[in-house]
């Protein structure tokens, strides 16, 4: 179903609204579902509020809205899969306990890709191109707070294709092909040196910059120029 095809402020779910069940796969068995929709021209799309229980979109295209999908923080989990984002300004914004985004594709999105903001977060599958900044991480403030951005094609984004900060938790980016972002590359701020960032197996090449700031292991990727040669836009401990 086709919702909204003029300004209109979106879907709100609130806190009282039925959650998705779901197995330990994150697969659907029952309840609240977001699936096979497609919306446009909303200010915000779907606008999930603080503290809204446990909820799967999936398999959902969403167009030419202000924010497609806005989370406020919520202790249950959020889940993201397979679904299109296309030429709105800001694709999603989630903050969360738990967040996955897995198979997306984030295209033409003017201002952002897409921002996490979690405690534990799963960043997989995605495309993120031919937008403003590709994808923005933030680290909660939890020691054991941990995400994990893997098997993504940043590209083509104005913006850098991945910021990432937090001041707690570990972050791992590998397996990601991260190009031609004229922003840079990738730029990491305020990350935790007592659990350094981890860069590696990820293909870096054609950027603008490539900046590396903060508490940082950076091994086994590929850069289209020598890493010494990066100078001081690789700052902190390498």
């Amino acid at each position: 179903k086709t919702i909204g095809q003029a300004p209109w402020g979106g879907i709100r779910l609130s806190e009282f609204s039925t959650g998705s069940v779901l197995d330990s796969n994150g697969e659907y068995i029952r309840g609240g579902l977001i699936r096979h929709c497609r919306l446009e021209g909303a200010s915000t799309g779907i606008r999930l509020v603080h503290g809204a229980p446990q909820r799967l979109i999936s398999n959902c295209r969403f167009e030419g809205n202000g924010i497609a999908i806005e989370a406020g923080y919520s202790s249950n989990p959020i889940r993201l899969v397979g679904n299109h984002f296309i030429s709105n300004i800001k694709g999603a914004v989630l903050w969360g306990a738990l967040i996955t985004v897995v198979g997306n594709q984030f295209v033409g999105n003017s201002e952002l890709g897409f921002e996490v903001g979690a405690t534990q977060a799963e960043i997989s599958g995605n495309v993120v191109a031919d937008g403003g900044t590709g994808v923005r991480l933030q680290l909660t403030f939890d020691p054991l707070a941990n995400a994990l951005m893997e098997h993504n094609l940043v590209s083509g984004n104005q913006g850098y294709g991945l910021e990432a900060n937090g001041s707690m938790g570990a972050l791992e980016v590998r397996h990601n092909t991260i190009i031609k972002n004229s922003g840079g590359g990738v730029h990491f701020a305020d990350m935790a040196p007592a659990s350094p960032t981890q860069l590696h197996h990820n293909n870096i090449l054609a950027n603008q910059n490539y900046d590396a700031v903060g508490a940082l292991i950076a091994e086994n990727n590929y850069w289209d120029v020598p890493f010494a040669e990066i100078g001081n836009r690789a700052v902190g401990c390498l």
